[in-house]
């Protein structure tokens, strides 16, 4: 899938930090660590999304236009660079069989520590450290839920697949495609706080 069309674009793998002497920011995907420049890590960075407005869309062009602002230069190569090593991961943005292929293809993971929610505002919830005076983030119970259960299966499809079977037992059916772009929305809260990453797609 090339980056000429605007695609939703997702970073994938676990960042572990820099490295020296090499002076490398490494990110591990699998069983496998990738060095990036730091110029390519900006680029991976802005990946996570910074949505506004209420939106949780977050495209290629976005990430271009938000790169123009505050850099690297030449994001759009390191864009297309990034994506041929498997370090991102664009899907149409209207869904179809390259989304089911996406969400076949990764996993969900975890980061941070559950917080719950409130008495005065229980639709949402805190993730963060404990005993910090404010959490890292403030989700919805959809991307709660998706971060509290998401890592069990072996897949986002599995994870999607699981939606639309609690929807019809609720006697609230919900089709595959629409669970799907349900859970990328919850995900993307998730990414662009840093509550969890992508990996690959544990075999079953």
């Amino acid at each position: 899938m090339g980056v000429g069309v605007s695609n939703l674009v997702f970073p994938i793998g676990h960042y572990v930090g820099e490295r020296h002497p090499e002076g490398v920011q490494v990110v591990r995907v699998g069983g496998a660590h990738h060095a990036l420049t730091d110029d390519e890590f900006g680029v991976w960075v802005l990946a996570h999304g910074a949505p506004v407005g209420g939106s949780t869309a977050w495209t290629t062009d976005d990430l271009l236009a938000l790169a123009e602002e505050t850099g690297p230069d030449d994001a759009g190569r390191h864009l297309e660079e990034l994506t041929a090593r498997g370090l991102l991961a664009l899907v149409p943005a209207d869904g179809g069989r390259k989304a089911v292929a996406f969400a076949e293809t990764y996993r969900l993971t975890p980061l941070l520590v559950g917080l719950g929610n409130t008495g005065t505002d229980p639709d949402s919830y805190a993730l963060g450290f404990p005993l910090l005076d404010e959490p890292v983030a403030v989700v919805p119970a959809g991307s709660y839920e998706l971060w509290q259960w998401g890592h069990i299966a072996p897949s986002i499809r599995h994870t999607c697949d699981v939606r639309v079977k609690v929807a019809a037992d609720l006697n609230e059916p919900t089709g595959a495609a629409e669970a799907l772009h349900g859970l990328l929305a919850d995900l993307r809260l998730l990414l662009v706080n840093s509550c969890a990453y992508l990996d690959l797609a544990r075999l079953r």
